[in-house]
């Protein structure tokens, strides 16, 4: 189908970017393949982590170290909705793991925020994180 719309894609804008794990191929080297052959039309290709940090790293410092947009990276990295975690529940118990806070620390550092992976083991709650985030880019 990607073949099909390329075209007409083209046509519209010479920046297309696709993102590696939405590309269903039945093996590796036909995924190789087909990357290289995209890669000498001019396209870049990512990964979604890297889609996803480069949006991370894209958005505006005021949003990303915002209660909002702490409580939504945090969901994120649990992939659950926002609204289905309590704020007073030890975040650990939703499953939030060491590869995670290293992702998210990395983000709001990133953004200007004094915060370590030792701070978020500590304020483990949603709101704790989200006080002591926003008092870290206060002072």
């Amino acid at each position: 189908m990607f073949k099909q719309i390329l075209p007409h894609l083209q046509s519209v804008t010479e920046q297309i970017c696709v993102v590696d794990d939405a590309i269903l191929l039945p093996n590796q080297d036909q995924h190789i393949q087909w990357i290289d052959n995209i890669s000498t039309q001019g396209l870049h290709h990512v990964n979604s982590y890297s889609l996803t940090r480069l949006w991370d790293l894209s958005a505006p410092s005021n949003y990303v170290l915002s209660t909002k947009g702490i409580m939504l990276a945090v969901a994120e990295q649990l992939n659950m909705d926002a609204l289905e975690i309590d704020p007073y529940v030890d975040l650990k118990q939703y499953g939030l793991d060491s590869i995670a806070i290293v992702t998210l620390v990395g983000v709001w550092r990133a953004h200007g925020a004094n915060v370590r992976y030792e701070d978020v083991v500590e304020y483990a709650s949603l709101h704790e994180l989200v006080g002591f985030i926003l008092q870290s880019v206060r002072s």
